[in-house]
Parts: C-alpha cells; structure tokens; sequence
C-alpha cells in the first residue's frame, strides 16, 4: 500500500488541477458503489488529493497577496 501512496504523491505533483479534480470526480462514483476495503483505500486517496488541490489554492491565494 505504501508504493500506492508514493505513486499517487507523484501523480499529484505532476497532475494540473483539473486532472485532479477529474480524479476525485471518477473516485467518488467508485465509492458509491464498492466494498468497504476499496472503499477505505479510495477515500485515503481522495483525501490526498484534496489536500493536494486546497495546498495548491493556498499558494495561489498567497501569491496574489504578494
């Protein structure tokens, strides 16, 4: 699960917001539909993401300020 977790990191790093935006979109259709062990997994990855987007919208915001 680890190596997941360091494959989906370097995804967020290279992925534009939309791409992003388009995963979360594609894992929160699989949630409503799976087992409880997928479930978990895909919830922690969702997490990751939104972490990575709001980081993201937090450094912009930032550099508006100047």
């Amino acid at each position: 699960m680890k190596e997941v977790f360091k494959i989906i990191r370097r995804f967020c790093m290279e992925a534009t917001d939309h791409e992003l935006i388009e995963k979360l979109d594609a894992i929160d259709a699989v949630l409503e539909s799976s087992d409880e062990d997928l479930r978990r997994g895909l919830t922690r990855v969702a997490d990751l993401l939104r972490e990575e987007l709001q980081a993201r919208r937090e450094v912009a915001r930032l550099d508006r300020k100047g």
